[in-house]
């Protein structure tokens, strides 16, 4: 599913905490984010995956004082921000995933994205609905054979 011709794209708070960290340069959640930034993909979150980021955020403070600010860099200049899901959207995915993980979950669903990107797949099912959850290196390569191809 995509609009304007892109790739839409839900981002877990582990992702985002993992592309804020310091030498994350090269990563796989730091490259999404940047082709978010650059308008390549649409990156989208939602409030309750931003608290959440915060929060991890400010666990690693003392010991990396920069994440925080490249957290919010990386927030402001690459992702959307959704509406979190009703209650009564939760409870209706309630069987599908952890109940700490169905914001995230329903947020993806309703917003449209092909994609949620997490570290943590075995929290999710692999596919609902429309949407496909994978690892963030799954998802570049995927990307980068699209590109071969063009």
């Amino acid at each position: 599913m995509a609009t304007n011709g892109k790739l839409r794209v839900f981002f877990d708070a582990d992702v985002l905490l993992s592309a804020a960290a310091p030498r994350s340069r090269q990563s796989a959640s730091f490259i999404l984010l940047q082709l978010a930034e650059l308008t390549l993909l649409e990156g989208l979150c939602c409030p309750f995956v931003i608290e959440q980021a915060q929060r991890n955020c400010r666990k690693f403070l003392s010991k990396v004082p920069e994440i925080e600010a490249e957290f919010l860099r990386l927030q402001q200049a690459a992702l959307a921000a959704v509406p979190d899901p009703p209650s009564d959207r939760l409870r209706a995915l309630a069987h599908v995933a952890h109940d700490k993980d169905l914001p995230v979950l329903a947020a993806a669903v309703d917003s449209g994205c092909r994609y949620l990107v997490t570290r943590n797949v075995r929290h999710y099912p692999s596919r609902v609905a429309n949407l496909e959850v994978v690892e963030p290196g799954r998802l570049v390569r995927r990307i980068r054979s699209h590109i071969a191809l063009l």
